[in-house]
């Protein structure tokens, strides 16, 4: 299959131990570790492709050194015997340190192919494999398991995560929308507030001769550059709490160009709309009653 690789059979090991410093644990005989949903991190993380690098469960740990945390990073000796009868020794950093109920180990996939190739194997007991794309280790895991294959994966992990990512990512999409919704409300407020207190300027624009036109002239323009410097900071105030959201929280909202093209155009929309309907009434208001002020 295209989506998995690093496929390669597993064996029972026998006649190995961990050796760190006059500590050391023996295995006789070992089986491949088998990562089910109940195995998870104490400390650290699991052994990565390519490197050379082991994770001990807790028991193992505690023989090698009671106050298990402390051996996060330190190197213990791989020790197995060979095809020749001859012990093999590998260095191997402690990467992490799994809640495993048994005496357990795992190792780096390059490490583990180098020991399986360097012993007297017979018969595979397993078959190790990794999914490229983590959105598709359920489906891949159904599908083995729907043909017969007796796998083990974090699927339920997975799906339990997925899960919680699309909620988050759709309740960060509403909080992008009421951001919106703020920001036009706060224009329609700012644009009743300052175009109610201009009563009076109107008044005065027409007793010195100005006409209805003339005025409406000056409005517009004004509403228009209002228009866009508020929407400027509409766009500016979004993208300065999105920043501060994902340095709190370290997620993003989901504020894409299709929402800000959404702010521009309602922002505009709202400013210039709502400013026309307030103009005009303003506008034909009698010279004498405009001067008074808004009663």
């Amino acid at each position: 299959m295209d989506s998995i690789e690093n496929i390669y059979y597993q064996y029972d090991l026998s006649n190995i131990s961990i050796n760190y410093g006059k500590n050391q644990k023996k295995f006789d005989l070992k089986s491949p570790t088998i990562v089910d949903s109940n195995l998870s991190m104490i400390y650290g993380y699991m052994p990565k492709d390519n490197k050379n690098e082991i994770t001990l469960s807790s028991s193992v740990a505690s023989k090698l050194n009671p106050k298990i945390h402390k051996l996060l990073g330190e190197y213990v000796d791989f020790e197995y015997v060979n095809k020749d009868e001859k012990k093999q020794t590998i260095r191997l950093k402690i990467s992490g340190i799994s809640n495993d109920a048994f005496d357990n180990f795992t190792l780096s996939s390059n490490v583990e192919k180098k020991i399986y190739e360097d012993t007297n194997t017979k018969k595979a007991s397993a078959i190790s494999f990794k999914i490229k794309d983590f959105n598709k280790i359920p489906g891949i895991t159904k599908l083995l398991k729907d043909k017969g294959f007796n796998i083990t994966s974090k699927e339920k992990e997975v799906t339990a995560f997925k899960n919680t990512f699309e909620n988050t990512l759709k309740l960060f999409s509403m909080l992008s929308g009421l951001i919106l919704v703020v920001s036009i409300l706060i224009v329609f407020i700012i644009i009743y507030k300052i175009s109610i207190d201009r009563y009076t300027e109107i008044g005065i624009l027409s007793s010195l001769g100005y006409t209805k036109k003339n005025i409406y002239k000056i409005f517009s323009k004004e509403n228009l550059q209002f228009g866009i410097t508020s929407t400027a900071l509409s766009i500016l105030f979004s993208i300065l709490f999105n920043f501060a959201y994902y340095k709190q929280f370290g997620y993003k909202l989901n504020l894409n160009i299709s929402l800000y093209w959404l702010l521009i155009i309602l922002n505009m929309s709202f400013t210039l709309g709502i400013t026309w309907i307030i103009n005009i009434k303003l506008i034909n208001t009698e010279t004498i009653t405009a001067l008074k002020g808004n009663n």
